[in-house]
């Protein structure tokens, strides 16, 4: 919904509210929520104003990714958004799943346990996995999870002209890692990532890993963390639109702050004395909880035992408002 009314797009109950153009407003009646919001998703994913919202949203070092490929591919267009939704099973068709599948997890909870495939240690993992991904950096909300979608949207551009493992490939994951303002020794490890080319870094983050997961139509059975995964995908390109939106009317994110700080507060995320603009502050107390759930030795215990141990940390882990301080935090 964040993404939509960047858009101009405002969902409600069940009247809707689209901006056409100056000073012009179409009301849309008798459309339910979840199936509009599906359907409007839809149509935005396969028009040149998602594409956009990628191309400016992902970025490496500040470099938007348009600039990143456009010097490693000059003159081809770049279209990554509609095949990025359909790899992660971002469509209609799979987001009115996720769609049932949330209801199905608030209204037949047992509907989506699957014994031999969920247990404390598979949760801890997930946790991991999911906030790993959106660690931030000193200089970038999102350098980790960024860097993996411009690998993705590399690889996307590259097979078009180059094979892998050739002299020609290399040279596009170079001129890449220079267009990101990388130099020597930091322009090496940046091209040797793109090209997969060290054992350590040449999987995909688990988080996109899993949002290409799909129900399996067999048993009905949906993985958690796929589901979660496709959502904190969105999350991304929510944010990233709702910042560009902040920065485009000509506004600067600091004229936020005052707000942040009230709401941080009265969502428990922040002390009083904290500041919402202290990243990594904020990530510190994530990485602090990861390790406690982590020491618990899930693997031996159950899920209660697990939470009389470390309610603390767990409840902390839930605090996804955390990644919105600090894609706000400028």
């Amino acid at each position: 919904m964040s993404i939509l009314a960047s858009e101009g797009v405002g969902v409600f109950d069940t009247r809707h509210y689209v901006v056409t153009g100056p000073a012009k407003l179409e009301t849309v009646r008798d459309r339910g929520t979840h199936k509009y919001v599906w359907e409007a998703l839809e149509e935005w994913s396969r028009g040149g104003r998602a594409e956009t919202l990628v191309k400016r949203v992902v970025r490496l070092n500040g470099r938007p990714l348009d600039v990143l490929l456009g010097k490693a591919f000059p003159g081809m267009s770049l279209h990554v958004a509609a095949s990025w939704f359909a790899t992660w099973g971002l469509d209609l068709h799979i987001l009115s799943d996720d769609q049932k599948n949330r209801n199905t997890s608030s209204y037949r909870p047992m509907m989506l346990q699957r014994d031999d495939a969920h247990s404390p240690s598979q949760a801890s993992r997930d946790l991991r996995a999911l906030w790993e991904a959106f660690e931030p950096a000193p200089a970038s909300s999102f350098r980790r999870l960024d860097d993996h979608l411009v690998r993705l949207a590399f690889e996307q551009q590259a097979k078009k002209v180059a094979r892998r493992r050739t002299k020609g490939y290399e040279k596009l994951a170079h001129d890449v890692a220079t267009a990101s303002g990388a130099f020597g020794p930091e322009e090496e490890l940046l091209a040797e990532f793109l090209v997969r080319g060290n054992e350590s870094t040449a999987k995909d983050l688990r988080l996109i890993a899993a949002a290409r997961e799909n129900q399996d139509k067999r048993t009905e059975w949906v993985g958690h963390f796929s589901m979660i995964s496709r959502a904190a995908l969105l999350l991304r390109f929510a944010l990233g639109a709702t910042v560009l939106l902040i920065t485009d009317s000509g506004l600067q994110l600091s004229a936020f702050q005052h707000w942040l700080k009230t709401w941080a507060i009265r969502s428990s995320v922040s002390a009083s004395e904290r500041s919402p603009s202290d990243t990594l502050a904020l990530w510190e107390d994530v990485n602090v909880a990861l390790d406690d759930v982590q020491q618990c030795d899930p693997g031996v215990i159950t899920f209660a035992e697990m939470l009389a141990k470390v309610s603390t940390s767990i409840v902390l882990l839930g605090e996804c408002e955390r990644i919105a301080l600090w894609a706000l935090a400028g």
